[in-house]
């Protein structure tokens, strides 16, 4: 049969009657890399005789959650009715009571697993299950205005918040602070980090709907800064570990977890999260995923490493063939008449302007770019047909101003913008500084180098006292400097081995005559 269309007015009438808080659903992007269609394919999965997902002909609420919050996501991109059945059909599974466990005098609701697994006694419940379906039942709320919807997230949350001694999944690490646990009174799996982000992930989309339940607000700062402020333990000089007590994870969970910490920084806007991502993302270069076939990008890189010129010193990314097909259409939301108001989901650097018009002059299109509310500069280079538009800040508004007595139509001009989730262009570009340095304890260094549209550009070391290999020590967020003005002051006497990553967001970045020098 063919699928019916719903239109635009009544896709966008559902997503703005989630009121005041629906902003605050955004695309779940730990999913986005999967391709909602091959994700029912593999690991044995079908469908019952009401439209749930089923694997191995058992039912999974992780998995459950996972396909609903997928098909969510493709309904209020397409307004496609197939998507929004399928959601529908998910819900089902919430609405048996057989398949929930309640306690605390109906307060809590668990999804049980209901085998042993570990030293774990069934039932036992998952962190990372309880968060992922807490964000798949806002999201079907969000469609229907279903009151048992939003009321089950609550008590999936007050049992996701209750200690795991207590029975919920609230553990310690062991600097003492909170997480998540995907695996509660596990000793073999504590304090895993990839279901931890999924469980952070629905505790945090739980506040922002309800930001009068402070019990969960308070375990939400604290879980984050514990992940934060120790997300170095999970790594070794090459890779990251599944646990804190358990080996290194698969070429798959390090791309997963990359993500997710992709996710984590739409949420929270935290520079760490993106510094964290450089070094997983030079660890996986060409370790590609060999084992997940739904993904929307199987041959997909974070990073890319770019080589020096030895005549000149010179690291060039200058792919622009490769770039511009990372450059997406964006839309104005300005009603003003003569002014295109292009208000940009995450910050930019690089966007062209197309003009399909023979009616427009490059020329007398006025172009101002704002970073909250304050105009950043620009380099703008005009064409007869094209627009290039570089600064070396960022702007999340670009505004385009017609000539006065314009019979221009907006439609004839479109603003592109480069997005790495639609494209195979890495995210980041990395050079490694091949010549170890010998530096003094508290002595003062400066790094001097020439660049172009070089942004975010982060400086990572690694360091050995004298005696020691310095290929045993590991790179990590605390051990870092901005490449821009950044000081460094050696922490002790010994060897220092240093890279360099930066987000790839122009076409023609460079960096050249790289060095360490005494300050």
């Amino acid at each position: 049969m063919q699928t019916i269309k719903i239109t635009i007015c009544l896709c966008l009438f559902l997503v703005g009657s989630f009121g005041i808080n629906a902003q605050q659903l955004k695309p779940y992007e730990s999913f986005l890399h999967f391709d909602v269609e091959k994700y029912a394919l593999q690991y044995s999965r079908d469908f019952d005789e009401n439209g749930i997902i089923i694997q191995k002909k058992e039912y999974h609420a992780l998995t459950i959650s996972v396909y609903g919050i997928m098909n969510y996501d493709a309904f209020i991109e397409t307004g496609d009715s197939i998507y929004y059945n399928r959601v529908v059909n998910q819900f089902k599974y919430f609405q048996d009571s057989t398949k929930l466990v309640y306690s605390d005098d109906n307060l809590s609701v668990g999804l049980p697993y209901n085998f042993d697994f570990h030293g774990m006694k069934a039932p036992w419940f998952s962190g990372m299950t309880q968060g992922t379906a807490v964000s798949f039942l806002l999201r079907y709320y969000d469609l229907s205005k279903d009151e048992y919807a939003l009321n089950l997230s609550k008590q999936l949350i007050h049992l996701m918040l209750k200690l795991e001694a207590d029975g919920g999944t609230i553990g310690r690490t062991k600097e003492g602070g909170m997480w998540i646990e995907e695996y509660p009174n596990c000793k073999t799996s504590k304090s895993v980090l990839n279901g931890f982000m999924n469980g952070l992930i629905g505790l945090n989309e739980y506040c922002s709907f309800d930001p009068t339940n402070v019990k969960a607000k308070t375990i939400l700062d604290s879980c984050y800064t514990e992940m934060i402020e120790n997300i170095s333990q999970y790594d070794t000089p090459n890779w990251t570990t599944y646990s804190r007590n358990a080996g290194g994870i698969s070429n798959s969970y390090l791309r997963y977890e990359l993500e997710e910490f992709d996710h984590l920084y739409t949420l929270y806007k935290d520079e760490r999260l993106r510094d964290q991502m450089k070094i997983w993302s030079k660890f996986a270069v060409n370790k590609l995923d060999k084992e997940i076939q739904f993904l929307k990008k199987p041959t997909y890189q974070f990073a890319t490493q770019l080589f020096g010129d030895l005549k000149n010193d010179t690291c060039i990314f200058d792919r622009y063939e490769l770039f511009s097909t990372g450059l997406v259409a964006m839309k104005s939301t300005s009603n003003k008449k003569g002014v295109l108001n292009y208000e940009l989901v995450d910050d930019r650097y690089y966007c062209e302007i197309d003009l399909l018009s023979d009616k427009i002059d490059a020329n007398k299109l006025k172009i101002v770019a704002y970073q909250k509310g304050k105009e950043v500069d620009l380099s703008i280079f005009r064409s007869r047909k094209l627009i290039i538009i570089q600064s070396s800040k960022p702007f999340d508004v670009l505004k385009v101003i017609l000539p006065k007595k314009s019979a221009v139509e907006s439609s004839s001009i479109v603003l592109k913008s480069y997005d790495h989730k639609t494209c195979v262009l890495p995210q980041f570009g990395f050079y490694i500084i091949d010549q170890k340095e010998k530096l003094v304890k508290n002595q003062t260094y400066l790094f001097k180098c020439e660049s172009t549209y070089l942004t975010n550009a982060t400086v990572f070391y690694r360091y050995a006292k004298v005696g020691e290999d310095i290929d045993t020590k590991k790179f990590s967020i605390d051990q870092s400097l901005k490449l821009d003005g950044g000081y460094f002051a050696a922490p002790e006497d010994g060897q220092y081995e240093f890279f360099i990553s930066y987000d790839l967001e122009h076409p023609f970045s460079q960096i050249s005559g790289l060095k360490l020098v005494q300050f």
